[in-house]
């Protein structure tokens, strides 16, 4: 699933491209994705300028007058930046056509989204109850600390709730604990005050290193169609089996609420 690096690095290059500009004809070729596209949509967006893109979590933020389009990608959704008049290929069910080029929304699976919301963005259900966002000062070790003391849950998953925090998924999740050498399964309870800290700064280093990186490449996310290098800085996610790079012990893994969690067992207590 694209994360927050996947993402902000869609978000950079869209508004480099398209910012500004006016969409003279949105299409939708299906309607059925997470939640079905509204039929009025396209006649809403239709002539109006895209005034800003942002981002929230995981998702994409797209500011027209009359309101905002919130664009979720799903477990291997991504956008497109196309010649006009690129005919659409299989699995790419909406466009949004500006005089220049198209930007079309891709989603193999259909688990992603595109609401529209005539209202602030932050008071829709899908978004008023996300946690602070790890780039922000309101993420902070002192704030995880006292977030941490009300959860038995493990650190990782703590890590993955987005009403914690937003935007870290499993992919971050893994890397952010094994840099600040905490098992994933620890309670998060038992945290101190440095430790917290440590993560704080280490999800901040990641996350940062990942968009520059121009995110993580995993089966079928693509950012536009290129490919994201953080891949190659990958510590543990997808390494199970590997030697470990700090102290050449096997990683081992486990599944956790499903997800795949790889840690090594000597460096990570």
């Amino acid at each position: 699933m694209p994360e927050l690096p996947e993402v902000e690095t869609t978000k950079r290059h869209l508004c480099h491209h398209v910012a500004g500009h006016i969409v003279q004809r949105m299409i939708v070729r299906h309607r059925q994705l997470r939640w079905p596209v509204p039929n009025i949509l396209p006649s809403i967006v239709n002539n109006h300028r895209l005034h800003h893109i942002g981002r929230r979590g995981k998702y994409l933020l797209l500011y027209f007058k009359p309101g905002t389009l919130i664009i979720h990608l799903g477990m291997s959704g991504y956008i497109r930046l196309l010649p006009p008049d690129t005919p659409p290929k299989k699995h790419e069910h909406a466009d949004l056509i500006f005089d220049h080029m198209i930007l079309r929304f891709c989603d193999p699976r259909r688990f992603g989204a595109i609401i529209w919301t005539s209202k602030p963005p932050q008071e829709h259900h899908l978004l008023s109850k996300l946690g602070p966002e790890p780039l922000s000062r309101a993420f902070t070790g002192a704030y995880l600390y006292k977030t941490s003391q009300r959860r038995k849950i493990s650190v990782k998953l703590l890590l993955m709730n987005n009403q914690v925090v937003t935007g870290i998924g499993n992919i971050y999740a893994n890397e952010i604990i094994y840099r600040a050498n905490i098992h994933p399964l620890r309670p998060a309870n038992t945290l101190d005050k440095s430790q917290c800290q440590t993560l704080a700064k280490i999800s901040r280093q990641v996350l940062r290193q990942a968009i520059q990186a121009g995110g993580t490449t995993i089966k079928d996310f693509q950012s536009n169609g290129a490919i994201g290098y953080f891949q190659q800085q990958l510590h543990v996610y997808g390494r199970q089996g590997l030697p470990c790079h700090q102290c050449s012990a096997l990683l081992t893994h486990t599944r956790l609420n499903g997800r795949i969690t790889v840690f090594c067992e000597h460096c990570q207590h």
